[in-house]
């Protein structure tokens, strides 16, 4: 899990990665994030800053995963959540019901 974990980290960190790699990496960073952020270079706030860049360019299922692997980080790591309400406020004109 550690090493799916960063594996995930590493691909996402390349400029141009197909939606299915985000999809993936949301759902394994979601889950066992936890396991690689002691490291500050994966720290979860550089996660999250990692992830939200894909966030964009991604289909609203996938944004849903996203979200969804935002509100995990929160509940695993209480100081993303000012910078990821920040976010959800500022994309709260973005409605769909695959999002919602």
């Amino acid at each position: 899990q550690g090493y799916a974990a960063k594996t995930v980290f590493e691909a996402l960190q390349q400029p141009a990665c197909h939606e299915n790699m985000v999809k993936v990496g949301g759902y394994i960073l979601g889950e066992f994030g936890n396991l690689i952020a002691g490291d500050e270079r994966s720290g979860p706030l550089v996660q999250f800053r990692l992830l939200h860049g894909k966030y964009h360019f991604c289909s609203s299922s996938t944004r849903s995963l996203l979200l969804s692997a935002y509100m995990k980080l929160i509940n695993l790591f209480p100081e993303t959540k000012p910078l990821i309400q920040k976010v959800l406020k500022s994309d709260s004109n973005m409605r769909s019901s695959d999002v919602e």
